[in-house]
């Protein structure tokens, strides 16, 4: 699973945060919400929203993906993860995400 550093490198590398996010979602409508904000799928990433799973519930597809880091917050409940929304082609890091919410992962070959 991707580090801190290695999702900040990619998405350094898709032009920082205010746009990364749009360079790596899924162009068009056919799975995220309009207005898909900023979305060229530019560097064939393919994010989709897949929202999140909480306690008894799938919440905010078609609207945002959240994605795990391997990175642990100082309280072992919580870790970071990284942020994508159909409304803003921004990608924001978050240092502290409940464990509990079912977030997406991608996998890394090093």
């Amino acid at each position: 699973m991707p580090t801190d550093s290695d999702w900040t490198t990619l998405m350094n590398f898709a032009g920082k945060e205010s746009v990364a996010g749009g360079k790596l979602k899924e162009a068009g409508e056919s799975h995220w919400n309009s207005p898909n904000v900023g979305a060229t799928n530019e560097y064939k990433f393919t994010a989709l929203p897949g929202g999140f799973y909480n306690s008894n519930a799938y919440l905010s597809k078609g609207m945002s993906t959240f994605f795990w880091s391997a990175n642990e917050a100082a309280n072992p409940e919580f870790a970071s993860y990284f942020f994508m929304f159909s409304a803003g082609a921004e990608m924001i890091h978050y240092p502290q995400g409940d464990k509990k919410f079912g977030y997406s992962v991608r996998c890394i070959k090093k």
